[in-house]
Protein backbone atom coordinates (compact mmCIF):
# COMPACT_ATOMS: atom_id res chain seq x y z
CA UNK A 1 0.00 0.00 0.00
CA UNK A 2 2.69 2.53 0.93
CA UNK A 3 4.53 1.74 -2.11
CA UNK A 4 1.57 2.48 -4.36
CA UNK A 5 1.03 5.97 -2.53
CA UNK A 6 4.70 6.23 -3.05
CA UNK A 7 4.34 5.76 -6.70
CA UNK A 8 1.17 7.61 -7.42
CA UNK A 9 2.49 10.33 -5.25
CA UNK A 10 5.75 10.17 -7.83
CA UNK A 11 3.44 10.46 -10.74
CA UNK A 12 1.49 13.33 -9.59
CA UNK A 13 5.07 15.34 -9.19
CA UNK A 14 6.05 14.36 -13.14
CA UNK A 15 2.37 15.40 -14.21
CA UNK A 16 2.74 18.77 -12.29
CA UNK A 17 6.05 19.68 -13.39
CA UNK A 18 4.94 18.81 -17.38
CA UNK A 19 2.09 21.12 -16.87
CA UNK A 20 4.09 23.68 -15.58
CA UNK A 21 6.86 23.47 -18.36
CA UNK A 22 4.31 23.71 -20.57
CA UNK A 23 2.39 26.66 -19.27
CA UNK A 24 6.07 28.22 -18.77
CA UNK A 25 6.66 27.43 -22.32
CA UNK A 26 3.25 29.04 -23.61
CA UNK A 27 4.22 31.73 -21.78
CA UNK A 28 6.91 32.30 -23.46
CA UNK A 29 5.66 31.90 -26.98
CA UNK A 30 2.87 34.54 -26.09
CA UNK A 31 5.50 37.18 -24.80
CA UNK A 32 7.58 36.22 -27.84
CA UNK A 33 4.77 36.66 -29.91
CA UNK A 34 3.18 40.22 -28.66
CA UNK A 35 7.22 41.33 -28.76
CA UNK A 36 7.29 40.71 -32.39
CA UNK A 37 3.88 42.09 -32.82
CA UNK A 38 4.92 45.11 -30.71
CA UNK A 39 8.24 45.50 -33.28
CA UNK A 40 6.11 45.34 -36.16
CA UNK A 41 3.37 47.75 -34.65
CA UNK A 42 6.54 50.07 -33.98
CA UNK A 43 7.27 49.94 -37.71
CA UNK A 44 4.07 50.48 -38.70
CA UNK A 45 3.42 53.65 -36.49
CA UNK A 46 7.02 55.04 -37.41
CA UNK A 47 6.43 59.24 -39.03
CA UNK A 48 4.33 58.74 -41.64
CA UNK A 49 6.67 60.91 -43.97
CA UNK A 50 9.23 58.51 -43.36
CA UNK A 51 7.34 55.74 -44.27
CA UNK A 52 5.92 57.35 -47.30
CA UNK A 53 9.34 57.90 -48.44
CA UNK A 54 10.54 53.90 -47.85
CA UNK A 55 7.44 53.21 -50.31
CA UNK A 56 8.71 55.86 -52.52
CA UNK A 57 12.18 54.60 -52.75
CA UNK A 58 10.44 50.79 -53.23
CA UNK A 59 8.45 52.60 -56.61
CA UNK A 60 11.65 53.53 -57.93
CA UNK A 61 13.67 50.37 -57.41
CA UNK A 62 10.64 48.55 -58.86
CA UNK A 63 9.96 50.64 -61.79
CA UNK A 64 13.34 50.78 -62.76
CA UNK A 65 13.73 46.55 -62.56
CA UNK A 66 10.51 46.70 -64.64
CA UNK A 67 12.36 49.38 -67.16
CA UNK A 68 15.39 46.50 -66.88
CA UNK A 69 13.23 43.52 -68.03
CA UNK A 70 11.28 44.88 -70.28
CA UNK A 71 14.22 46.52 -72.96
CA UNK A 72 17.76 45.10 -73.24
CA UNK A 73 18.89 48.44 -74.28
CA UNK A 74 17.52 49.78 -71.25
CA UNK A 75 19.37 47.31 -69.02
CA UNK A 76 22.80 47.79 -71.50
CA UNK A 77 22.61 51.53 -70.30
CA UNK A 78 21.65 50.58 -66.66
CA UNK A 79 25.00 48.60 -66.29
CA UNK A 80 27.46 50.96 -68.26
CA UNK A 81 26.22 53.90 -66.22
CA UNK A 82 26.92 52.24 -62.82
CA UNK A 83 30.06 50.42 -64.53
CA UNK A 84 31.71 48.80 -61.20
CA UNK A 85 31.16 51.72 -58.78
CA UNK A 86 27.28 49.75 -57.75
CA UNK A 87 26.18 53.36 -57.04
CA UNK A 88 24.89 56.11 -59.28
CA UNK A 89 22.60 59.25 -58.29
CA UNK A 90 18.98 59.20 -60.19
CA UNK A 91 19.47 62.45 -61.53
CA UNK A 92 22.72 61.52 -63.14
CA UNK A 93 21.29 58.18 -64.68
CA UNK A 94 18.09 59.96 -66.29
CA UNK A 95 20.11 61.97 -68.23
CA UNK A 96 19.94 62.41 -71.67
CA UNK A 97 22.83 60.02 -71.77
CA UNK A 98 20.38 56.88 -70.96
CA UNK A 99 17.23 58.16 -73.42
CA UNK A 100 16.56 54.18 -73.21
CA UNK A 101 16.06 53.75 -70.11
CA UNK A 102 14.03 56.75 -68.90
CA UNK A 103 11.97 56.16 -71.92
CA UNK A 104 11.18 52.62 -71.21
CA UNK A 105 11.14 53.91 -67.13
CA UNK A 106 8.26 56.38 -68.57
CA UNK A 107 6.57 53.93 -69.81
CA UNK A 108 6.34 51.52 -67.23
CA UNK A 109 5.61 54.79 -64.84
CA UNK A 110 2.41 55.12 -66.34
CA UNK A 111 1.21 51.72 -66.64
CA UNK A 112 1.72 51.91 -63.01
CA UNK A 113 -0.02 55.48 -62.36
CA UNK A 114 -3.21 54.24 -64.44
CA UNK A 115 -3.55 51.44 -62.91
CA UNK A 116 -3.90 49.53 -65.87
CA UNK A 117 -4.80 45.78 -65.63
CA UNK A 118 -4.26 45.18 -69.18
CA UNK A 119 -2.17 42.57 -69.02
CA UNK A 120 -0.72 39.82 -66.21
CA UNK A 121 1.77 42.19 -64.11
CA UNK A 122 -1.17 43.45 -62.20
CA UNK A 123 -1.41 39.78 -60.77
CA UNK A 124 1.74 40.58 -59.55
CA UNK A 125 3.31 41.67 -56.31
CA UNK A 126 3.88 45.24 -55.90
CA UNK A 127 4.64 48.20 -53.67
CA UNK A 128 1.46 50.32 -51.87
CA UNK A 129 -0.64 52.14 -53.89
CA UNK A 130 0.97 53.53 -57.10
CA UNK A 131 3.49 55.54 -58.28
CA UNK A 132 3.04 59.53 -58.44
CA UNK A 133 4.23 62.83 -57.41
CA UNK A 134 2.62 65.04 -54.60
CA UNK A 135 1.06 68.53 -56.21
CA UNK A 136 1.45 68.23 -59.98
CA UNK A 137 0.94 71.98 -61.31
CA UNK A 138 -1.88 73.01 -63.71
CA UNK A 139 -0.19 71.90 -67.26
CA UNK A 140 2.57 70.16 -65.57
CA UNK A 141 3.72 66.37 -67.31
CA UNK A 142 3.17 64.17 -64.02
CA UNK A 143 6.34 62.13 -64.89
CA UNK A 144 8.11 65.63 -65.55
CA UNK A 145 7.09 66.57 -61.80
CA UNK A 146 7.51 62.90 -60.44
CA UNK A 147 11.05 63.16 -61.88
CA UNK A 148 11.49 66.64 -60.51
CA UNK A 149 10.32 65.26 -56.88
CA UNK A 150 12.77 62.27 -56.78
CA UNK A 151 15.71 64.12 -58.05
CA UNK A 152 15.22 66.70 -54.96
CA UNK A 153 14.83 63.78 -52.59
CA UNK A 154 18.50 63.02 -53.17
CA UNK A 155 18.21 59.28 -53.88
CA UNK A 156 20.82 57.41 -55.88
CA UNK A 157 20.64 53.45 -56.77
CA UNK A 158 22.66 51.04 -54.86
CA UNK A 159 23.90 47.45 -56.34
CA UNK A 160 25.87 45.72 -53.69
CA UNK A 161 26.48 42.36 -56.09
CA UNK A 162 26.98 44.49 -58.76
CA UNK A 163 25.23 43.38 -61.76
CA UNK A 164 25.69 40.54 -63.73
CA UNK A 165 23.97 40.23 -67.45
CA UNK A 166 23.40 36.71 -67.34
CA UNK A 167 20.88 36.65 -64.62
CA UNK A 168 17.60 37.52 -65.36
CA UNK A 169 15.76 37.57 -61.78
CA UNK A 170 16.81 41.05 -60.22
CA UNK A 171 15.35 41.84 -56.95
CA UNK A 172 14.19 45.10 -55.98
CA UNK A 173 14.17 47.34 -53.12
CA UNK A 174 14.55 50.29 -50.42
CA UNK A 175 17.46 51.17 -47.65
CA UNK A 176 14.04 50.60 -45.35
CA UNK A 177 13.61 52.58 -42.60
CA UNK A 178 12.23 50.21 -40.82
CA UNK A 179 13.12 46.62 -38.88
CA UNK A 180 11.23 44.84 -41.55
CA UNK A 181 12.57 45.39 -45.15
CA UNK A 182 10.56 44.56 -48.06
CA UNK A 183 11.82 43.16 -51.44
CA UNK A 184 10.37 42.31 -54.67
CA UNK A 185 12.11 39.27 -56.85
CA UNK A 186 10.98 39.99 -60.38
CA UNK A 187 11.52 36.60 -61.63
CA UNK A 188 10.00 37.52 -65.04
CA UNK A 189 6.93 40.34 -66.24
CA UNK A 190 4.41 38.26 -64.65
CA UNK A 191 6.03 36.65 -61.83
CA UNK A 192 7.20 39.16 -59.25
CA UNK A 193 7.14 37.51 -55.19
CA UNK A 194 7.24 39.59 -52.13
CA UNK A 195 9.32 39.06 -49.83
CA UNK A 196 10.36 40.48 -46.56
CA UNK A 197 14.14 41.23 -46.47
CA UNK A 198 16.97 40.03 -48.61
CA UNK A 199 20.05 38.11 -48.60
CA UNK A 200 23.49 39.56 -49.42
CA UNK A 201 23.66 35.92 -51.51
CA UNK A 202 21.00 37.24 -54.10
CA UNK A 203 22.52 38.11 -57.44
CA UNK A 204 21.25 41.26 -59.15
CA UNK A 205 19.78 43.45 -56.10
CA UNK A 206 18.32 47.09 -57.55
CA UNK A 207 18.09 49.39 -54.07
CA UNK A 208 17.08 52.91 -54.06
CA UNK A 209 18.37 54.87 -50.88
Amino acid sequence: MKTFFRLSTLLLLVIFYSCSKEELTDTENIENEKHFIGNKAFDAGQNEEELALENKKQWIAYLAVKALQDNSESKLEFVNAIGNKGVIGLEQLFNSANISFRQTFREQFYRFYNNSSEDCVFNSSRPEDRPAPGDVPGGTDVFGAYLYEIYNLDLEFYLPNNFNLLVSTITSSADSLSQINDAYMHESECLVYHNFGFNGFQQNIVIVR
